[in-house]
Order: structure tokens, then sequence, then C-alpha cells
């Protein structure tokens, strides 16, 4: 078992990293999945896109897009007919803001920061999930029709699966294909986006301006980080630094899944799944206790921006658009005036 390490960062996730001095004791939970197939075929949250016939799932493809300034992104989501909240029946573009603009932390209105914020993440949030949907769906099939044999891409794809989700043991029990069938599953939209809002201040923290750092992820080598002001004397932990916005959002999907600090909620999942028509955000964030040194206080707090910004409500349909265009962001016609002054309306 790989040790997990406690939060010295109030309001910040620990990657788990082997440092001895800052170990705390987790519990091995196996989980027993029944009627695996039929409950992935007839759950309503189990609606990939079909993939062909014996064909291994790729990356949800997204346009990358650069933004220089606030500006330059409200125009950006202004051509893409891009509100918040997205309108009944309305689809998200296939865009990836690359980083946030230095800028964002200079907007004075807390509801028009909100829906960049907001509109920059969801995109990726559902191509993650998307991809993981896509993902379980073929780990279902091939499971279905037997294990594959050693050797074989199909087997050599599920090991993958297995070392990624830090899973021992043989897929030839069912215990452990129970196992990775339970981690291989996706984070609700809007606890992923309430997370974000709390851990990056809603895009303003240096951390997430430097660093695309959205979910408080830290590591134990400085090369790859940024030093925190007033760290302790002698503690070499520092915050990561990311490529892009998306390259976090993917290692926080993945580490809810694969550190068993959060085995708590992979239960509350697996339950949901068999009891409940959907994931219920308020209800997984019972299992983030582990997140932050602030417990209990930090639960309740994810759980307040979700209600407060009716995330939950607002984004129970919403969708990727099925095609990926984009016109060049330099090209963009300017905002009409209402909207250059702010999205207040928009929430």
């Amino acid at each position: 078992m790989k040790p997990a390490i406690r939060n010295i960062f109030p309001g910040v996730m620990i990657f788990p990293i082997v440092t001895a001095a800052l170990l705390v004791g987790t519990a091995v939970w196996l989980a027993q999945w029944h009627n695996l197939h039929n409950a992935a075929a007839t759950s309503p949250l189990m609606t990939a896109t079909p993939l062909a016939e014996g064909a291994a799932p790729e990356r949800v493809e997204l346009q990358r897009v650069k933004v220089k300034s606030v500006a330059e992104m409200e125009r950006l989501f202004h051509s893409l007919d891009y509100a918040w909240p997205p309108a009944a029946g309305k689809t998200v573009p296939r865009i990836a803001i690359e980083a946030f603009p230095a800028d964002m932390s200079r907007i004075s209105d807390p509801r028009h920061r909100k829906s960049l914020f907001l509109r920059s993440l969801l995109p990726i949030v559902l191509a993650e999930n998307e991809h993981i949907r896509q993902e379980r769906a073929y780990a279902v099939r091939l499971f279905a029709d037997g294990l594959p044999a050693a050797g074989t891409a199909e087997r050599r794809w599920l090991d993958e699966r297995m070392k990624r989700y830090r899973i021992r043991g043989s897929l030839a029990h069912k215990a452990v294909r129970d196992q990775l069938m339970q981690r291989l599953d996706v984070v609700p939209v809007s606890l992923a986006l309430a997370q974000a809002a709390s851990e990056s201040g809603w895009g303003m923290s240096r951390f997430a301006l430097e660093g695309n750092n959205l979910f408080g992820h830290v590591t134990a080598n400085e090369s790859k980080g940024m030093i925190p002001q007033g760290r302790p004397e002698g503690l070499r932990l520092a915050m990561r630094s990311f490529p892009s916005v998306r390259d976090s959002v993917r290692a926080y999907v993945d580490n809810l899944n694969s550190s068993r600090v959060y085995s708590d909620l992979w239960s509350i999942r697996d339950r949901l799944r068999h009891t409940a028509a959907s994931l219920d955000p308020i209800s997984l964030a019972a299992g983030l206790l582990a997140y932050s040194e602030r417990g209990q206080d930090y639960v309740e707090d994810i759980r307040t921006i979700i209600r407060n910004n009716r995330l939950t409500t607002l984004l129970r349909h919403v969708d990727l658009r099925s095609e990926l265009k984009l016109a060049d962001a330099t090209e963009l016609a300017p905002l009409p005036a209402r909207r250059q002054r702010g999205e207040s309306r928009n929430g």
C-alpha cells in the first residue's frame, strides 16, 4: 500500500507522496460490485459515445485556445454563443482554455468572474468525464467477453489501468476486477467545478495563474512546482505547476480515483450507482474529508459552493457540442457595449 500525506496547507489537497514524516494510516477497502455488466449498461450516466468494435478509447478532442486577456476570453465566448448559465437545449463548445489570463484577478464583479471561470472549465471537465465513460464502457465490454489473454493489446490496456489506479492483484479474480470498475468512474461536473473554485479562489490564486494549478496539487519535487509564501523551514513540498488547465483537471480526476484516502468517495459513488438515478455531488462530497486538513468544514464549503451557484441544477443536462469548430480569437468581433461591462446577469 502506498502511504498518503496529511495536508499541511489549509484548503489544499495533497497527492500521495512518500514522505515518512507525514504519513497517515489508511485502510484497504475492497468493494463488492454485483451485476457489473447490467449496472453499467442501464446507468443513466453511461451514455458514452459508441466505440468502434474492439477499439480502445482515445482522449476527447478539444480545441486548445490561448487568451491573453479577460476581454479576449469574453470575445471568444461571445463568438461561440457560450453564456453562463448555459441555456436550456444549448451545448458547450469543444474548447480548452490553455491558461487563465493574468488580469483574471482584476475583475471586480464576482458574478462576472464566476461566469468566466465556470465557462472556461466546464468543457474540459465534460471532456475528461466523457473519456472516463468511454474507458468504463470499454472495460465492461472486455470483461463481458472474458478476460483478454496476457500479451494482447486489450490485456495491456487493462494492465495499464490497474497501474494508474494503483490496484494490486490478478484480474482473474472478480474482486480485483470490481476494484478497477469502482475507480474507473466519473467525478460529477458540479463537484469538480466547486473544488476548483475553492482551491483556486475562482481562478485568482497565484498558483492558478502562474502554474495552472486549480486543485491544490502538491509535489515533493521543487523543480516541478512553486514555493508557497510562508512555507515552514525544512519543508520541501511545493505547489505543482501544469502545462495547461486541462492537465490540472486530468491530474485531479486521476488522484480522486487512485488515492486510497478517497475510498469513502468510491464507496458512496458505488452505492449511488446502484440506488440513485445520478451521482449526487452533495452526497459524494462526504468522501472528501482527506482533501484538506479542515476536514468536515472543507466538505461543507464545497457543498455551499454547489448550492449557492446552483451547479447541480444548471449542469444537469449539459453536454459538449458534436462539432469541433472555432474562429481565431484574434479575429473575433468586439463585444456589444453591454457585454463588455460584464456579464453579471449571467450569474
